[in-house]
């Protein structure tokens, strides 16, 4: 888990998650043989300031990724997280939460501030850090996980394999994704 104090993805830990994520990722890829020198990844992210900066465009370019901006205030169009995994993730947490909160000492701790006597700040990161875990376990159980890519077209193939179960939100009923076949793919 990578923390940065006011949980925005600042500069530097945009290249902490890029150190520690991606170039792990694709060196696991390239050593399993699943991926060879010359191919390329293609990371779609936001419009963060980090995103942006030459330091960081660099190091994807260095590890063959080929970074697109998504539109500003467009991002629950196009990522799974987007598309509803975070909002269910936020339902399960809120449902820990409450049943935590039924017993009466947990809530005299969670509202306490009187020091010693209620949650220090690491307790209620790391009860948050648990009730996360649990919550995304849930919300990804079963083919949960896979609606929330067909609802962002995160499917896509390059071959057009099962492109057809790709079911976009708020597109017309009976809309058919197509992609043209280019011969440079």
């Amino acid at each position: 888990v990578l923390w940065q104090e006011s949980a925005w993805v600042d500069r530097p830990l945009a290249m902490e998650w890029a150190e520690d994520v991606i170039k792990p990722f694709i060196k696991a890829e390239l050593r399993a043989g699943v991926a060879g020198a010359t191919d390329r990844y293609l990371l779609f992210q936001d419009n963060l300031d980090s995103q942006k900066q030459p330091e960081y465009i660099e190091f994807l370019k260095k590890w063959a990724v080929d970074d697109h901006k998504v539109p500003p205030n467009e991002t629950d169009q196009v990522q799974p997280i987007d598309r509803g995994l975070g909002r269910q993730v936020k339902v399960y947490m809120g449902q820990q939460m409450d049943a935590w909160m039924e017993d009466d000492e947990n809530m005299e701790k969670w509202e306490t501030t009187e020091k010693g006597k209620g949650l220090t700040a690491s307790d209620r990161r790391i009860l948050l850090g648990t009730w996360f875990y649990q919550a995304t376990k849930r919300a990804l159980e079963g083919d949960a996980k896979r609606k929330y890519f067909e609802h962002a077209g995160a499917l896509m193939t390059a071959d057009g394999t099962d492109d057809d179960l790709i079911k976009l939100e708020g597109t017309p009923k009976g809309y058919k994704l197509t992609i043209p076949k280019q011969d440079n793919l």
